[in-house]
C-alpha cells in the first residue's frame, strides 16, 4: 500500500460490474458515483453506498466487489488487463471521460475522487514498469495495420457510432 491511504481506506469502495453491458429494464441508477460504459462492460463504484438497489440484477447479471478486490478490479481494467484485447490503451480515455462527467455531478465524493485519482496514477505506474511487453495497442491502430495489409488503397466501409467507426 502506498503512504496515503491503507487497505482499511479501501473498505468503503463498492462496484458493480456488469461484464455483458448495462442491464435491461427499470433499474434505479445511483444518486453518485462514477459510471463507465464500454463495449466490454458497465460498471459503477460508488463510496460509502454499497449495492442495495442493485442487488436482484447484481445477483442475476452482474457481479459486486468492494474494498481491496474493488480497487484490483479497476486497475486492472484501467490498465488494459481485463479487456479482450490484453494492453488496450482506449479504456483510459473512456475511464477519464467518465471521471469527468463525475466530477460535474454536485454529489461528488472526496474520497471516491481521492481514490480515483490514485488509481489514475498507479494505473499509469504499472503500464510503464510492468506491462511494456504487452503492448499499448488500440483497436483503431489494429484496424488501420489490417487494412494496410490486407487492401491497401481499396475503399473501405465502417459502420458504427462508436469510436472505431470516428477513429
Amino acid at each position: 500500500p502506498r503512504p496515503w491511504h491503507t487497505w482499511a481506506m479501501l473498505e468503503g469502495l463498492h462496484l458493480i460490474h456488469f461484464p455483458d453491458g448495462p442491464p435491461q429494464g427499470d433499474i434505479p441508477a445511483w444518486q453518485r458515483g462514477l459510471v463507465l460504459g464500454t463495449c466490454q462492460r458497465h460498471l459503477a463504484c460508488d463510496f460509502h453506498m454499497g449495492p442495495a438497489p442493485w442487488c436482484p440484477v447484481i445477483l442475476e447479471k452482474g457481479e459486486y466487489l468492494k474494498g481491496q478486490d474493488a480497487y484490483r478490479f479497476l486497475l486492472q481494467v484501467l490498465c488494459g488487463l481485463k479487456s479482450r484485447m490484453q494492453g488496450e490503451n482506449e479504456i483510459v480515455g473512456q475511464f477519464k471521460d467518465a471521471y469527468r462527467a463525475y466530477l460535474a455531478c454536485a454529489a461528488r465524493d472526496t474520497q471516491l475522487m481521492t481514490i480515483l485519482e490514485r488509481l489514475f496514477k498507479d494505473a499509469k505506474e504499472v503500464r510503464t514498469q510492468h506491462l511494456k511487453t504487452v503492448g499499448q495497442q488500440s483497436y483503431a491502430g489494429i484496424t488501420r495495420r489490417l487494412l494496410k495489409e490486407r487492401a491497401p488503397g481499396a475503399p473501405v466501409l465502417v459502420l458504427g457510432s462508436g469510436a472505431l467507426a470516428r477513429d
